[in-house]
């Protein structure tokens, strides 16, 4: 099967996008399925690295013109060029297109599966509302526009991927048509390993506690991690020798080393800024419980992997997250932006060493539904239900 993958998010960025983008290509790839990636054009100087990365593993990447969005600079704008995207798509000659984004590049693919005829998949992945303050537009009105704007690109697909139900309903509920299938994201269990002991693992990173409070993820509003700080105010009241560790970079970093230090916990904050790779790894795996006072969560690789360490979760009961943290048994709930709540639920599993225990192994346990293997597949029965309703459709060879 051949496949074009189009996503204006990409490496070098690091986000829930580009790890299932890169998951997905590989995945396919290593099935002797054809990849090829459209992508947002980085700058210069990372452009040789990504091309380096996956020319290694025979997945073609092109890129698409693109400008830095002066509001939010992580992110590149594609514009849309049509003409180059089309030759040589129309060269690679696809079975099936698959959009991860809905904006320059996202275009593009609709283009291009309407000028060749071939079956789009529209994948969404964010609740989007939730990210207007980037753009300076966080408006009840530009929420409705929004929407619109969202229903208006995925009604031109063939079929609509969400990661999570809650996802789906917010489409169903904004005039989207078109079916919604709930495919979940997933992970490589085998990466998220370590050998060392946990013990070992704390005193690389400085830490003496047997109460580690830990989040990783993007550093940005919409992680809500300001709630996170002041809910661990309120542990370290009663749990003196508790420690927070946040893992991750982002436009937030330096608004919440401010208020860590007002808060007076600096002291028992470590700010590890981006971790990848094997070091990631080993500090996940460092700590005791993993905490998001998000309320916008899709399906978020990080809990994922968070799971996968067997690690017992606190979250809110919003959006994507409680589809990942089953109450009571992987892990505990709270209200968005109630970080007293938040607070009692760290303090009720550190407090509970066998809860903590059989919290973490039931985490593990649900990880291993989300594994490459199952996923993949059950991607690849997406694709192959789409050719065939083409198939079917095409007009029947004369026998004359």
């Amino acid at each position: 099967m051949k496949i074009a993958i189009f996503t204006d998010t990409f490496m070098p960025q690091t986000n829930g996008v580009v790890s299932v983008v890169k998951t997905h290509a590989r995945e396919l790839k290593k099935r002797g399925h054809d990849v090829i990636i459209f992508t947002a054009q980085p700058k210069r100087s990372q452009k040789k690295k990504v091309l380096e990365e996956f020319g290694k593993e025979k997945i073609k990447v092109h890129f698409i013109p693109a400008f830095e969005l002066p509001t939010y600079k992580e992110y590149r704008v594609a514009t849309p060029t049509w003409v180059k995207s089309y030759v040589i798509i129309k060269k690679f000659s696809p079975d099936i297109i698959h959009s991860h984004t809905n904006f320059g590049v996202g275009w593009e693919a609709i283009n291009c599966a309407k000028l060749l005829g071939v079956p789009l998949v529209g994948h969404h992945h964010t609740f989007w509302t939730d990210y207007l303050h980037h753009l300076k537009i966080d408006r009840e009105f530009m929420k409705k526009v929004a929407h619109y704007y969202i229903a208006s690109y995925f009604n031109r697909c063939n079929l609509i991927i969400s990661p999570s139900q809650s996802l789906k309903d917010e489409l169903l509920e904004n005039k989207v048509t078109k079916p919604v299938h709930v495919l979940a994201n997933s992970i490589d269990l085998n990466a998220f390993k370590t050998d060392k002991k946990k013990a070992d693992l704390k005193r690389q990173l400085g830490l003496q506690s047997n109460k580690v409070v830990m989040y990783f993820g993007r550093v940005s509003k919409e992680k809500s991690i300001d709630v996170l700080l002041k809910a661990f105010k309120e542990v370290v009241k009663q749990l003196d020798d508790a420690r927070l560790l946040i893992i991750g970079d982002g436009p937030a970093m330096k608004d919440l080393k401010a208020l860590a230090k007002k808060l007076k916990i600096q002291d028992k904050t470590i700010f590890t800024g981006m971790l990848t790779g094997k070091e990631l790894h080993e500090a996940v795996a460092a700590a005791d419980i993993f905490a998001s006072a998000s309320a916008s969560e899709n399906q978020p690789m990080t809990f994922l992997e968070a799971m996968s360490f067997g690690l017992p979760m606190v979250g809110t009961n919003a959006k994507g997250a409680p589809e990942l943290i089953h109450d009571k048994k992987n892990g505990l709930l709270f209200p968005p932006k109630n970080h007293r709540k938040m607070a009692e639920c760290i303090i009720k599993i550190l407090r509970e060493p066998k809860r903590q225990e059989e919290m973490g192994a039931s985490s593990a346990r649900y990880a291993k539904d989300y594994s490459n293997e199952k996923i993949i597949e059950e991607l690849l029965r997406d694709y192959q239900m789409l050719i065939r309703e083409k198939n079917a459709k095409k007009p029947a060879k004369s026998l004359s």
